[in-house]
């Protein structure tokens, strides 16, 4: 038989006293919580401002090819293009919007725009050039003057905060 002595050392009790007070202390900072207000702000999202950029691919007869648009973001938060259509045509504060660049050896019935739904192209917050794939169509039958043409295509851009 085994007789513990129920004995323990002054230095014993004071580790021991110290390792609970520890312990507890330490558990208590994990249980911390308190209430109280947070600030927040709902952005205000304002439209961007978009204009022709350079192309970066060019169209060949009975094929696509990309629409590279200049975003002016001042949102100040990332937005997604998810949508891209025509706005040949329309009227506007300086008349109706028109394609450019084009000639009489090469009118602008030679290209159409792709309407282009479903779309999440990230636009980043400032200033920076995007691009759409296979937005534009060249006809079949598109002359040999079309070769070569730079142009601007007047597009509806539709956009989407957040990610």
């Amino acid at each position: 038989m085994i007789v513990f002595n129920r004995r323990i050392t002054k230095p014993a009790a004071i580790g021991l006293a110290l390792f609970v007070i520890i312990t507890a202390t330490a558990l208590a900072a994990w249980l911390v919580s308190s209430t109280g207000d947070a600030g927040g702000k709902i952005a205000t999202l304002t439209a961007p401002v978009v204009s022709a950029a350079a192309a970066s691919s060019g169209c060949v007869p009975s094929g696509s090819c990309d629409a590279t648009v200049r975003v002016e973001n001042t949102s100040g938060a990332a937005l997604k293009i998810t949508g891209i259509t025509s706005a040949k045509g329309e009227q506007y504060s300086g008349g109706t919007r028109q394609a450019t660049g084009f000639n009489a050896s090469c009118p602008d019935t030679n290209v159409t725009v792709a309407p282009k739904t479903s779309l999440a192209v990230d636009v980043p917050a400032g200033t920076s050039n995007v691009t759409v794939p296979n937005v534009y169509a060249l006809s079949p039958s598109a002359p040999d003057a079309c070769q070569g043409l730079s142009f601007t295509y007047p597009v509806r851009v539709d956009f989407k905060a957040g990610t």
